[in-house]
């Protein structure tokens, strides 16, 4: 797994809409219909991370203005996910980027539930990002 820092940002949308999208969730609850992409986004870091966003390759984000070591946001339905994407974050006032280059030759992560965890190395300067399948969701 790579990591990349302070490379080039996706443009902000308005913070608010993000917010809200990420926030709404799905309507038919975390497993919804079959077929369907659910991911969420765990702090695994034993650190919070402040103005958390995730940038999927369609475009789609899920926001937080802020996720405590340990904490988990709600699934979101996304149309393609991969085992990596787009991450940025602010820890302890210092802005942290991981900028994936491409997804070629990736497969995406396809009907499910998945959950990014996203872990800051001792340093506060890097992260990284696994995904993992949930059972159950």
């Amino acid at each position: 797994m790579s990591r990349f820092s302070f490379l080039v940002r996706p443009p902000r949308g308005i913070v608010a809409a993000v917010l809200a999208t990420s926030l709404l969730g799905c309507d038919d609850g975390p497993s919804g219909p079959d077929g369907a992409t659910r991911l969420r986004v765990r702090n695994a870091s034993t650190v919070e991370l402040q103005n958390l966003l995730v940038v999927l390759p369609t475009e789609e984000r899920i926001a937080a203005v802020s996720l405590a070591a340990g904490g988990t946001t709600g699934y979101v339905a996304v149309r393609t996910a991969y085992r990596y994407a787009y991450v940025e974050a602010s820890v302890a006032g210092r802005h942290i980027v991981l900028q994936p280059i491409d997804y070629v030759g990736e497969q995406p992560l396809g009907a499910g539930c998945f959950t990014y965890d996203l872990r800051v190395d001792a340093d506060q300067r890097f992260l990284s990002i696994a995904a993992r399948t949930e059972t159950g969701c």
